[in-house]
């Protein structure tokens, strides 16, 4: 467990794309194994020196094997949720590795498209911890997903349910982050929550001067997307959805 511990850190505080690969190779001679913390560890490390560095022909072996070890994790990860009924302690760290990857592979995609092989698991995942998952990280799963343009009804109904129960109890920091930041993922996904944009109306009304301008240009836009002035052809279909354009976005519980 120190070595494990160690090596997460390690990768978390890599300095360059091939250098998160070099640690992960060490694994094997101090036999650590591979479980979805340092999983998620190794993706968001990725993510961040990704945008600032090209992922080289030389990274595309350490990718892939990064990929199998993940989906190895993620199998044992489901083992032990089958078994107990839960994540694993660690699991319920507040940087809910199945969270991070999603939002660490939606970073990643643009330059490796392999990643994308992650995300159907990912979601599943990700649904299941669900209620453990703290706002932000609920907020950047579901930003993810809209990145990557991935449609999982399911993920979102359960994410914008959660979202709702937490937003009167979230610190002003928090919500003016997290509440506005979903609510644009959901509109890019075409994924309506009356229940969800209330809840953000109601918690970020009085917190209008503290968003800054990419928060409150995300909330207006979502507004927008999902109440659009009614004309002759956009407006809300009363119990259905939004016609806005040659859009419609359907209600969260409404099937196509």
């Amino acid at each position: 467990d120190i070595l494990l511990k160690q090596l997460t850190e390690d990768v978390r505080q890599a300095k360059s794309i091939p250098q998160v690969f070099d640690y992960l190779e060490t694994r094997d001679s101090k036999n650590i194994t591979f479980d979805i913390v340092l999983a998620g560890s190794a993706w968001t490390a990725l993510a961040h020196l990704s945008k600032h560095s090209t992922l080289g022909d030389t990274d595309q072996r350490g990718l892939e094997s990064l990929i199998k070890d993940t989906k190895a994790a993620l199998a044992d990860s489901d083992r032990s949720w089958a078994n107990t009924g839960s994540p694993h302690p660690l699991e319920k760290l507040p940087g809910d590795p199945a969270a991070n990857i999603i939002w660490a592979v939606a970073i990643i995609q643009a330059k490796a498209p392999l990643v994308k092989t992650l995300t159907s698991r990912l979601v599943r995942a990700a649904s299941r911890r669900i209620r453990f998952m703290h706002a932000q990280n609920t907020a950047n799963a579901t930003w993810g997903l809209a990145l990557m343009e991935y449609q999982s009804h399911a993920f979102c109904l359960d994410a914008t349910k959660h979202m709702t129960s937490l937003s009167p109890k979230l610190p002003n920091s928090s919500a003016c982050l997290s509440l506005p930041q979903m609510a644009c993922a959901l509109a890019v996904l075409g994924f309506r929550s009356d229940e969800y944009m209330k809840a953000v109306a109601q918690r970020c009304s009085s917190l209008l001067p503290e968003l800054n301008n990419r928060n409150l240009c995300a909330l207006a836009w979502s507004l927008a997307e999902f109440y659009p002035d009614a004309d002759r052809y956009n407006g809300v279909w009363r119990g259905r959805g939004t016609v806005n354009g040659a859009r419609i976005m359907w209600i969260t519980g409404v099937a196509t």
